[in-house]
């Protein structure tokens, strides 16, 4: 990721990310469709089961009605075991079972152990005893309940049967029982035309676990009781939805009890078939993650190229600034934090313009000063070889001046012509040392010049210094804005994500503000990119102005060199200045005694013990000043080299400036 351009690290995350996002949501989509296929398929048998249930229900009151209807009705009340009502009362059964065919039986046992029985084509066992059987045996001991008998077949047909039976009174005493026997076929049709999926089926089970009807007929009598699926149901209750394992294979079953018999009717379906159904979803959300993903490259491709665009200008004309070239300017009509960035750079581009320029002037000063302070040292110089060579001569001539005091008296005109000549070279050596002192005092002055510049050099410096350091402070602080931004983005899309969450379970009532969550949450990504390239920028923006701090400190340091150079010249110029001062008043002090000699000329003949001793302390004067004069020759020859040196560095501080193109 490091090598790739700015413009392929934001795609290939955001892309990534809204690949994973779309492959996750279509998962979760298809999981989600999966669930409620599931919940609407169950909702759906258990909707069908209950109405089953409840058409049972209406079946068994019909049932009860006429049972009651029946005992009721007078022919019961008042029954005797006479011909007579023996015919009532089977023309009375006659009618409802004519009227109602789920009707097979319906007769009458009396505690006298009779039986009226009808269709009357029927032959019951000689010793039959209806006060033993089970049906009479339930109603004598629920005398105010209808009560049902277990299911079984009718041995006419083959049919499912289930006997209801009710206990009849008359006057106050027991009477018998009254029962209808009825056939479940209407009930078993019902269950026949639930509808369950395309491989579910519905089931009836008795009160202990046998089936009463299965599609498969063989299966019809199973005890069930040891299944897997009846073992849950019997702990679910009267009611609910179960899963268990077929043969490998999960199958849903709901289930509800009916209140009149216990019996539980029940529907089941593989699991698998919602599965296939939801499956139908997957090629709607490919395509649609493809085009979401494609629309994603566009917007992303679009956004990208408006962010790295500036930023490529812009890096680019810090290259330019790289190079020296401090006459270039950012355009970018932006009012963001690119658009900010462009102006702080163009600002910060004509501070270092403004401050070059100002180098630049004080740096032609100071290379016009040291030249000029070469030429002087160098007068200065010449100047004292010829007051080195003139001392010289003085000291040759009062050696000379000795031996002829020595050897005659009569040498003394041409003494007194010579000592014309001295007090006219004596004049010269005056007026020349004046005007040394006057070059001196140039000097010092230009060299005062020189450092009043060099200050005004470093506190430029130092305020160029002050200004990188506050733009890198400055840039520090923005990198610490962004990443408070980029942990706001954070946030904001942690909030999305939860808001997503608890829209999935608001389910289709939060559909929308679902589409709203994966909005912010998307913008969210955005904004977090953005403000990771921003960050970047900065980082090499950071770095650029380290660089930049680096080059002007670097220059700082060779102004800090010049200043020690200007300061070593000034203290040179200084001891120049002293010792120039003491030659003057030298020289000064030999004319005055040239001249007391010659106004004394006429008295030396008779005086030339005087003059000798005074030719011999002339020499030795003479002496002190050659030396004098060859010390400041040395002082002349330092000032020199060190005017050279401040000359040099005044040319490579205007070279490093070259490199900056300020117009």
């Amino acid at each position: 990721m490091k090598n790739l351009k700015l413009q392929k690290q934001i795609l290939i995350p955001f892309l990534s990310l809204i690949l994973l996002a779309s492959i996750i949501l279509s998962s979760a989509s298809y999981l989600f469709s999966v669930n409620m296929t599931v919940s609407t398929l169950n909702k759906n048998i258990g909707n069908s089961i209950e109405e089953t249930n409840r058409m049972f229900e209406r079946f068994f009151r019909k049932v009860e009605k006429q049972l009651t209807a029946i005992s009721e009705n007078g022919m019961i009340s008042e029954y005797s075991p006479t011909p007579e009502n023996e015919a009532s009362l089977l023309s009375l059964f006659q009618m409802y079972h004519t009227a109602n065919n789920d009707i097979t039986n319906i007769y009458l046992g009396t505690e006298e152990g009779r039986i009226t029985l009808y269709p009357e084509d029927q032959t019951l066992p000689s010793d039959y005893d209806p006060r033993t059987r089970p049906w009479y045996e339930e109603a004598i001991l629920n005398k105010d309940q209808t009560v049902w008998t277990e299911p079984y077949l009718n041995a006419t047909d083959g049919s499912l049967v289930v006997s209801a039976a009710k206990a009849v009174d008359k006057g106050g005493d027991t009477l018998g029982v009254l029962a209808i026997d009825v056939s479940l076929n209407e009930l078993i049709e019902l269950i026949e035309n639930i509808q369950i999926g395309q491989e579910g089926y519905a089931v009836l089970f008795d009160d202990k676990g046998t089936f009463l009807y299965h599609p498969d007929s063989e299966l019809s009598g199973a005890d069930v009781t040891q299944e897997e699926y009846y073992i849950k149901m019997s702990e679910a209750g009267e009611k609910g939805v179960i899963s268990y394992n077929f043969y490998g294979n999960e199958k849903m079953f709901s289930f509800t009890t009916n209140p009149t018999t216990g019996w539980r009717l029940a529907g089941t379906v593989y699991v698998n078939e919602f599965k296939q159904e939801a499956a139908q979803l997957i090629k709607p959300l490919a395509i649609m993650t493809i085009i979401v993903l494609l629309a994603a490259v566009i917007i992303s491709y679009y956004f990208t190229r408006r962010i790295t665009k500036p930023i490529h200008s812009l890096m680019a004309s810090m290259k330019e600034v790289e190079q020296g070239r401090l006459n270039i300017r950012v355009d970018l009509e932006r009012k963001d934090e690119i658009g900010q960035l462009a102006s702080v750079f163009n600002s910060m581009v004509t501070k270092i313009r403004s401050l070059i320029g100002s180098i630049d002037q004080i740096s032609d000063k100071v290379k016009e000063a040291s030249q000029t302070l070469v030429a002087n040292t160098e007068e200065n110089q010449a100047a004292s070889s010829e007051i080195t060579r003139a001392v010289n001569q003085i000291a040759e001539g009062a050696g000379q001046q000795a031996e002829l005091v020595e050897q005659t008296s009569e040498a003394i005109y041409n003494l007194a012509d010579r000592m014309t000549d001295i007090e006219t070279q004596s004049r010269s050596m005056e007026a020349e040392s004046q005007t040394m002192l006057a070059i001196s005092q140039e000097g010092m002055d230009r060299i005062t010049q020189l450092k009043k510049q060099a200050i005004l050099t470093n506190h430029s410096m130092g305020q160029i210094v002050e200004a990188i350091a506050l733009l890198n402070e400055r840039t520090g602080k923005i990198s610490e804005i962004v990443n408070t931004v980029s942990d706001i983005a954070a946030q904001t899309n942690l909030l999305a994500l939860n808001a997503s969450i608890e829209a999935a379970r608001a389910g289709d009532a939060g559909r929308g503000f679902t589409i709203v969550a994966d909005e912010v949450k998307k913008l969210a990504n955005q904004s977090q990119d953005a403000l990771g390239l921003i960050g970047s920028i900065i980082n090499e923006i950071s770095g650029e102005t380290e660089n930049t701090l680096s080059i002007i400190q670097e220059s700082n340091q060779i102004i800090q060199q010049q200043d020690v150079a200007v300061s070593d010249t000034d203290s040179a110029f200084r001891t120049i200045m002293s010792t120039v001062e003491s030659n003057t008043e030298q020289i000064r002090s030999i004319a005055e005694h040239i001249k007391e000699t010659a106004r004394q000329k006429e008295s030396i003949i008779q005086a030339m013990e005087i003059a000798n001793s005074v030719t011999e302390e002339t020499a030795a004067g003479t002496e002190e000043v050659s030396a004098t004069v060859e010390q400041q020759s040395d002082s002349i020859s330092q000032l020199t080299q060190l005017a050279e040196e401040l000359d040099q560095l005044a040319w490579k501080l205007s070279e490093e400036l070259k490199h900056f193109r300020i117009t």
